[in-house]
């Protein structure tokens, strides 16, 4: 009996750790061409529910030296300290299947991965009222007999991104350093 104890245990322990216990509301696809311009196509995630909400959905990209940010049609966008951010003006929209598709510009042309991790790279975050992926808001009923209160359920997601590495502060001191040795050399 003990041994098929054990047994039992191992087969459970091995479909728990085989199953995806990390679904996630929201994908996103991130990249870079290379020269300054940074992509980033969001879906709905794995999960049976997604975001969605005129005037909540919203899409949050640190950033380092944004120069502008492209918004697709039903979103407006704002850049603000190092920070691009895009917010939805479709009336019930969520996200689908469908990719919505963002973009900005920066000066800097190097990349690194920001990830949930990193204190310097932050995660991007996508915050939404939380609705099922066949555009049905997901509420909860609270209250007592008497009334029931339907209450709407909102959240965010943080995902990692591609985006502009911090520029060496080396190369900086190196455009000061040098005239000033080279002038300090011919005094």
């Amino acid at each position: 009996m003990k041994n098929l104890t054990y047994i039992f245990l191992f087969l459970i322990a091995g479909v728990i750790c085989s199953v995806d216990c990390f679904a996630s509301m929201a994908t996103v696809h991130s990249g870079t061409d290379s020269n300054g311009v940074y992509y980033y196509s969001i879906t709905s995630g794995d999960e049976s529910l997604t975001f969605g909400g005129v005037g909540i959905l919203a899409f949050r990209i640190p950033s380092k030296e944004i120069i502008e940010i492209f918004s697709t049609e039903g979103w407006t966008s704002a850049i603000s300290d190092n920070v691009a951010l895009w917010f939805c003006t479709n009336k019930n929209a969520c996200i689908t299947d469908q990719p919505v598709n963002f973009s900005l510009r920066s000066a800097v042309n190097e990349w690194t991965t920001y990830n949930k991790e990193s204190e310097m790279y932050p995660a991007g975050k996508v915050f939404g009222s939380v609705y099922y992926t066949n555009g049905i808001l997901y509420t909860t009923d609270s209250g007592t007999e008497e009334m029931i209160v339907s209450e709407n359920i909102v959240g965010y997601e943080s995902f990692d991104f591609t985006g502009p590495i911090i520029p060496e502060p080396t190369l900086l001191f190196l455009l000061v350093a040098v005239p000033w040795l080279i002038i300090r050399r011919h005094s």
